[in-house]
């Protein structure tokens, strides 16, 4: 979270990509660091690209997020750069799951023409390959070689795992690691 603000905060830097697997956690990193930067930003707005399917739509998800009115004399997009362009305070922009959407790019390129007040954070499968751009790969948790795991002491004490016990006990508020219930469940229902 830490190198990842201080890049975002940096005066040079209009554009950082979050890239991973799918899962991995980067929506949850960059909304923490968007949270965590709210002062630094006159407005934070977040736009979930998940349901979007093609390019002409990300201009209009974008504008409806950020509460424009639909004119129906300018496109989008054009509404938009022309919304942008009249900033005066510094704006941030999460775009969220824009992997399908990569072809899509020079879109966002055009945004960040728009207006100098303006820094977008993007999570994505792949980066965008854009003029500007800072890559920042969010790896997966390490996990346990196993071929020799670790006593479940040293074993709870690795992130994958604990982040697993947290998630797990947000289901089940008595998880345990260690738990055998699943696997006699299971015996139970195979011996039927």
């Amino acid at each position: 979270m830490a190198a990842l603000r201080k890049l975002v905060s940096r005066d040079d830097v209009w554009l950082v990509t979050l890239t991973g697997p799918g899962g991995i956690g980067k929506t949850r990193l960059a909304l923490q660091v968007a949270a965590d930067m709210g002062e630094e930003f006159h407005r934070l707005c977040f736009v979930g690209l998940s349901a979007v399917g093609e390019e002409g739509l990300i201009a209009s998800a974008i504008a409806q997020t950020i509460g424009l009115p639909d004119t129906g004399s300018q496109s989008p997009l054009e509404s938009l750069k022309k919304y942008l362009s009249g900033l005066k305070k510094p704006v941030l922009l999460l775009l969220d799951n824009f992997e399908h959407l990569v072809p899509s790019a020079p879109v966002v390129a055009d945004l960040l023409a728009a207006s100098a007040w303006l820094k977008i954070l993007v999570t994505s499968q792949a980066a965008l390959h854009i003029y500007g751009e800072h890559e920042f790969p969010v790896p997966p948790l390490p996990v346990p070689d196993l071929k020799a795991i670790p006593p479940l002491e040293e074993l709870s004490r690795l992130p994958a795992i604990a982040l697993f016990v947290n998630r797990a006990r947000a289901v089940k508020n008595d998880f345990r690691a260690g738990q055998r219930e699943c696997c006699r469940g299971r015996r139970r229902l195979h011996s039927r």
